[in-house]
């Protein structure tokens, strides 16, 4: 089942991936032009600035998931309301993944995924990550600290039954990503087809390397809306945390000109018969739901719940037991 392990992330990471595509380019109709990898050219990393009031909390993006023709799953994005963390004004931004019907009787997959980034440079200040695959639960959490350049890494470990620090604090070179933040940071940049474009992404413990290139435009048929115009993507990744993010099979990804969003995501993964498994990731619908207005709720790092869990770091002094509670929808 080593295909269900991937359906959790393939949402995320191809969002992430086609995401960054939100070129100017595409807006002004340019007319449509096809790069190889190989002929994309290296591009510095540019704010737009007409890139201006990009986040709007409620939109909602709900994709369907199909594994080969079955319908699979589904999957959302979600830009939540506005929040406090640490005396900061952040986004709250969410993503979720469910199984439907047929494949939760086999093997039931409910995620979500969680990222808070700072309402200036779009980076992220925490990210956490809740799995429950076939009863199976899963919380993974990651603490960016800007001034000290590090990324701390917490995980729910069941057979101590605490949540517990793992491995060492990650060295940031420049600004770092999660899964998740990396979608919204690209939507306020400059970015046109025939070049090649680096970030770099925390996954589970380690700092992984993303190199985006920007392939063309296309004509893109969807099931629920239609023909859209498009930007073809290719991702080149090494993730290799958690049994998800590895890197294998051929990725396409596409993203709406217009709407500026991702349009459909095509994973091929070869198996060890040697029989290619496809999954599809495609968007059906995008809606605004209301969100609450007025003055943003401050978000702590823990839950109450969480605190009796956890594990305090080497040298470290427990966490503050007097902090409020945390309401984020999580699981």
């Amino acid at each position: 089942m080593n295909w269900v392990r991937l359906f959790a992330l393939i949402f995320i990471l191809g969002v992430a991936a086609v995401s960054t595509c939100l070129c100017t380019t595409c807006a002004t109709h340019s007319p449509p032009s096809t790069f190889t990898p190989e002929q994309c050219k290296e591009a510095r990393i540019k704010i737009d600035p007409m890139r201006t009031g990009v986040l709007v909390p409620g939109m909602r993006y709900t994709y369907a998931v199909y594994w080969g023709k079955m319908r699979a799953g589904t999957a959302m994005l979600e830009i939540g309301p506005m929040k406090k963390f640490e005396g900061r004004k952040v986004y709250q931004l969410l993503a979720r993944t469910r199984s439907d019907k047929l494949i939760k009787a086999i093997y039931p997959v409910q995620d979500q995924f969680e990222s808070y980034i700072d309402t200036e440079k779009f980076l992220p200040l925490w990210y956490e990550e809740h799995k429950i695959h076939s009863g199976r639960r899963g919380h993974i959490y990651l603490d960016f600290n800007r001034e000290k350049r590090w990324v701390k890494t917490w995980k729910w470990k069941k057979k101590q039954g605490k949540i517990m620090r793992r491995g060492l604090p990650m060295i940031m070179k420049g600004p770092t990503h999660d899964p998740l933040s990396v979608i919204f940071f690209c939507q306020r940049l400059k970015i046109e087809p025939g070049f090649k474009y680096h970030f770099d992404v925390a996954a589970g413990k380690k700092l992984y390397p993303m190199v985006l290139y920007v392939l063309g435009v296309e004509d893109l048929e969807l099931k629920s809306l239609g023909k859209r115009k498009c930007l073809r993507v290719k991702p080149d990744y090494e993730f290799e945390g958690e049994g998800i993010f590895e890197k294998k099979g051929n990725v396409d990804l596409w993203v709406d000109a217009e709407w500026r969003v991702p349009a459909k995501l095509v994973v091929r993964i070869p198996t060890l018969l040697r029989i290619t498994q496809e999954f599809t990731v495609e968007l059906e619908k995008t809606e605004k739901v209301t969100v609450p207005i007025g003055e943003p709720e401050e978000i702590p790092k823990w839950t109450k719940e969480e605190k009796t869990k956890l594990a305090p770091e080497p040298g470290a002094a427990p966490p503050d037991e007097n902090r409020p509670d945390k309401k984020s929808g999580g699981e």
